[in-house]
């Protein structure tokens, strides 16, 4: 949803989720499936490379990382 993108994602990845070159990579149109399958990966540990992702995704629930992935896959 639009509320947890913002307060979880909004201010390395933009608004539009068009990221920071070279930081923080683009997230606008990215499938749902995939989002929502590295959301749960940083969750779990088993995506290990962003400290950052992982305490973020360490306090989503599925349900807000089903909306997240949704949100972020119709970004445009």
């Amino acid at each position: 949803s639009h509320s947890t993108y913002k307060r979880k994602m909004w201010r390395c990845h933009s608004p539009n989720g068009a990221g920071m070159p070279g930081q923080y990579p683009r997230l606008s149109g990215q499938h749902g499936e995939y989002s929502e399958a590295q959301l749960n990966a940083f969750r779990s540990g088993l995506r290990a490379n962003s400290v950052q992702m992982t305490g973020v995704a360490a306090h989503m629930s599925d349900r807000e990382i089903k909306a997240v992935a949704d949100y972020m896959a119709g970004l445009r």
